[in-house]
């Protein structure tokens, strides 16, 4: 029969060291116990970190708050979480909770399948934020809507109808807090 398992390298009391890379063939996993719980620790030269399973779910961590946890794809790292918990797409060093660096034109989509999507961009020429198709742009305060951009421009301050005035776009349309419309437009 063949065995189980071939060592190259030292069988101990205390475990197995191997001098050489472990894998699998035949397509088999390497499972950490029976129990569907347990920690597959990564170690090296004072570094440490860990695949771990319980029951909240997979966790991938490090051994320290100065150590980073990175993802990459093709040897190219893609995004970073570092110690103090920021989130870097796109560098290494993120500065924010999210910190997405895009080069000269980067941009941050959020998309939904009911209301289409929002973007932020930033350009050489400045930033700019959009949403899809004839969604308005809306901003608020305590989850109450306080100022709204329709799909022709027009801006409402107090207010989510814009006044529209003879078809003209671009009207500002102001309300205050005795509900008195003030409203701009555009030179006839």
């Amino acid at each position: 029969d063949t065995p189980d398992i071939t060592v190259t390298g030292t069988v101990t009391a205390d475990g197995l060291t191997v001098a050489g890379i472990i894998e699998t063939t035949g397509g088999t996993d390497i499972n950490m116990d029976a129990t569907a719980s347990g920690q597959l620790m990564l170690d090296g030269n004072g570094y440490a970190g860990a695949i771990a399973l319980n029951a909240q779910g997979m966790n991938i961590y490090t051994n320290s708050a100065s150590r980073d946890l990175i993802f990459g794809t093709n040897e190219i790292e893609r995004v970073r979480i570092d110690g103090s918990g920021n989130v870097g797409i796109g560098t290494a060093s993120p500065a924010s909770q999210v910190h997405l660096a895009g080069g000269v034109n980067g941009t941050l989509r959020v998309d939904t399948t009911a209301s289409g999507y929002l973007d932020l961009s930033m350009y050489s020429n400045g930033g700019f934020i959009a949403t899809s198709a004839a969604q308005p742009l809306r901003f608020g305060v305590s989850n109450a809507e306080a100022m709204r951009i329709t799909s022709d421009g027009s801006v409402g301050i107090g207010t989510i109808s814009p006044v529209s005035i003879g078809g003209h776009t671009g009207i500002l349309t102001l309300y205050g807090p005795n509900a008195t419309a003030l409203v701009l437009k555009d030179a006839v």
